[in-house]
């Protein structure tokens, strides 16, 4: 959970607001970016609608593009950065031709097994005034909750070298991707699979930036996605039959009892699947090689500069080449740590000798 004082902290309570009365900090607001302005094979600047009125933000040193895995990508291939074919579909002048912009779209693909808890109070009957009261007293208490109670790793074979499945246990019914009313009593297993095989992609539907863009996630695409997940609903369906946990879970609401064999199990995660919203992989680092270029990985360098235009970089999930095997909040805010040291040239962390570290771990 990033969280302070019990509640959200996100990486503008952390980063931003600290730092918005510093004088070399602009923020503009109910503002909607149009594209990186590229003269010369250099990024001079960024276009922008605001309040209707079109506007441009220069750039005396460099742009960074931090709008996470569906909108840098999108802000590439409108500013001419991207697959050329599609860029000219649009009659977008190609700046330059970069097939991996869009593309390697990773996500956590999950599937909600849920049971009925008619013993269990929900989250929903807590909300009362006293929990209110508890939370802006002492931070505590229901109202301090991100809903997920509990979780945890698992492997579906014990051979495997790290875990392939993430658990994410929440004390309401989760339908509609979360966004259903969870006014009754259940208790939901998000059934996560984080050792993912399976590549979507970002697309263009249109040159206007008014015009979100499509958004194909492919899961189940590598037919290696689906075992692992089959696996976990039958893991899952026994932690519900344990002896502490069946006193609390009376009935089984999803998948359901009546789907039961392999080609209803198959179809019902087919109809059910849905994200949680870790999606990473449209502006993958890369390294030099033809072969990071020819698997669509190689966007930007591993300085975060994107590749065949100065003075660009990308700073989001987008440039992980692969989904990592857990939460993607973390591990984004590493990158840009890594990123502020690379523009304003500080020294990475020293490597550390293992020498020192036996002499550390020696008693006394």
């Amino acid at each position: 959970m990033t969280q302070k004082a019990g509640r959200r902290w996100s990486a503008a309570d952390a980063y931003l607001h600290p730092a918005a009365e510093r004088p070399n900090l602009e923020i503009v607001t109910d503002a909607l970016v149009t594209g990186v302005e590229i003269v010369g094979g250099r990024a001079v600047g960024v276009r922008y609608l605001h309040r209707g009125t079109e506007e441009l933000a220069r750039a005396e040193s460099e742009v960074i593009l931090a709008a996470g895995a569906v909108g840098s990508p999108h802000l590439l291939m409108l500013s001419g950065v991207g697959p050329a074919d599609e860029l000219r579909e649009h009659d977008i002048p190609v700046m330059a031709d970069s097939p991996g912009v869009g593309a390697n779209l990773s996500d956590h693909p999950i599937v909600p097994a849920m049971w009925s808890t008619p013993k269990s109070r929900g989250l929903w009957e807590k909300a009362g005034p006293a929990s209110l009261a508890r939370w802006q007293l002492t931070h505590s208490g229901p109202m301090a909750t991100n809903l997920a109670e509990a979780g945890g790793f698992s492997r579906t074979d014990p051979a495997l070298p790290a875990p392939d499945i993430q658990w994410h246990v929440v004390p309401v019914p989760y339908q509609n991707g979360g966004l259903a009313d969870p006014a009754i009593r259940a208790l939901s297993v998000l059934i996560t699979l984080v050792s993912v095989g399976s590549r979507g992609r970002i697309k263009l539907r249109s040159a206007d930036p008014r015009h979100k863009p499509a958004i194909d996630p492919a899961y189940l695409s590598d037919m290696g996605d689906l075992d692992p997940l089959l696996k976990a609903i039958a893991m899952a369906r026994e932690f519900a039959a344990a002896r502490p946990m069946a006193k609390v879970c009376t009935s089984e609401l999803a998948p359901g009892p009546e789907i039961r064999s392999e080609g209803d199990l198959v179809e019902w995660i087919r109809s059910e699947i849905t994200t949680i919203f870790h999606p990473v992989g449209t502006c993958a680092m890369g390294g030099d090689s033809k072969l990071a270029a020819s698997k669509l990985t190689s966007v930007v360098d591993t300085n975060l500069r994107v590749r065949g235009v100065e003075r660009l970089r990308v700073v989001d999930a987008s440039v992980m080449p692969t989904v990592p095997r857990g939460n993607t909040n973390a591990p984004t805010i590493a990158i840009a740590e890594r990123a502020a040291d690379l523009i304003s040239g500080r020294a990475p962390l020293a490597p550390v000798d293992p020498a020192d570290l036996a002499v550390a771990s020696l008693p006394g």
